[in-house]
């Protein structure tokens, strides 16, 4: 029945392209680099280093790139219906903060030997993000503000915070701690291996399938809180649903690739001026689209400079401006809410 309401003709057809683009640009762009690869310089991984180069960082890089896209973009589409605003993203609530903040002081504790180096930035950076998040909505509820605004306000002052402490440990390290630090902060896709593929390929799935159970509720939100309750949403629940797994979903990209902006923000818009504001047909179309983005953002920045490597996220940063001056000048509550 859902499928039915949520559907038309022209669903269909965008929807089953972007299907075809991702299955295109998921065979196509491991084979793409500065020396382009063929099957037959790939068969056997154990005696080419070419196949070894494909099978062990070009696929898994661009599994990791696809993963981390559609996450993102998903992640920024609940958001933008929850806070009904089409600007609105994780990273606003002092996420990114509190997984650099963790990275930070890992640096620092790793470098005084106060922490096995197995810990794992990985590690450090998630903590960091689920404290911001825990921060962020305990705040949140003490605030006088009832409602999603309270979330953002809080959010504001934990990003603030966190930034700080961090800026504070930068100034006290040493150059090599400073460095590592400010790379991770760039964002990147690399990986060696299958690992980091399959936990954020599970975080990735696990919160589509989340979304596409909630996305009548996410519907009647973005008609406001008041409606939303009206209609039988119990508002504390699905807030609070929603908050933590997304959040949760986005502690774990960021700690994984360090903070990739603005794709949380651009995909879903497009999705929106595509489709409208059905949140159903949203979400597929944003997790493919944004898996798209990112896989050629990044297959793009891995070879812009060669034989050096531009972090993605300076990319996307960089499209972030150009998008931003697009809403600015156009009327974006026409395509959006």
């Amino acid at each position: 029945m859902l499928l039915t309401k949520s559907f038309n003709y022209k669903d269909v057809k965008y929807l089953t392209l972007f299907i075809i683009l991702s299955i295109i640009s998921l065979y196509i762009f491991p084979f793409y680099g500065e020396e382009g690869f063929d099957f037959s310089m790939i068969k056997n991984k154990a005696e080419s280093v070419n196949a070894y180069i494909f099978w062990e960082l070009r696929l898994p890089r661009t599994l990791l790139a696809f993963a981390v896209g559609a996450t993102l973009s998903i992640s920024g589409m609940v958001f933008q219906g929850l806070f009904r605003n089409i600007l609105a993203t994780p990273y606003t609530l002092g996420i990114a903060s509190g997984s650099s903040l963790g990275v930070a002081v890992y640096i620092q504790l790793a470098a005084l030997g106060a922490i096995e180096a197995s810990f794992g930035s990985v590690t450090c950076a998630f903590l960091g993000a689920l404290v911001s998040v825990i921060s962020v909505y305990v705040i949140s509820k003490l605030s006088k503000i009832k409602n999603t605004v309270s979330l953002l306000l809080a959010g504001i002052v934990i990003n603030f915070v966190f930034s700080s402490i961090m800026i504070f440990l930068q100034y006290i390290g040493d150059p090599n701690q400073v460095f590592h630090l400010t790379r991770w902060l760039m964002g990147s896709i690399a990986t060696v291996g299958y690992e980091s593929v399959i936990y954020m390929a599970c975080f990735s799935l696990i919160g589509l399938i989340l979304i596409l159970l909630n996305t009548k509720n996410l519907d009647l939100l973005s008609l406001g809180d008041d409606f939303a309750q009206t209609r039988g949403v119990n508002l504390k629940v699905t807030h609070a649903l929603l908050f933590f797994s997304i959040s949760i979903m986005v502690a774990y990209t960021v700690s994984c690739c360090g903070p990739i902006s603005f794709i949380g923000i651009i995909i879903p818009y497009i999705c929106r001026i595509i489709f409208g504001p059905k949140h159903f047909i949203l979400s597929l179309s944003s997790f493919f689209l944004g898996g798209i983005f990112l896989v050629i953002c990044d297959s793009f920045a891995r070879t812009i400079i060669f034989p050096a490597e531009l972090p993605v996220g300076i990319l996307t940063a960089l499209l972030g401006g150009p998008f931003f001056l697009f809403v600015l000048f156009f009327d974006s509550k026409k395509n959006a809410f």
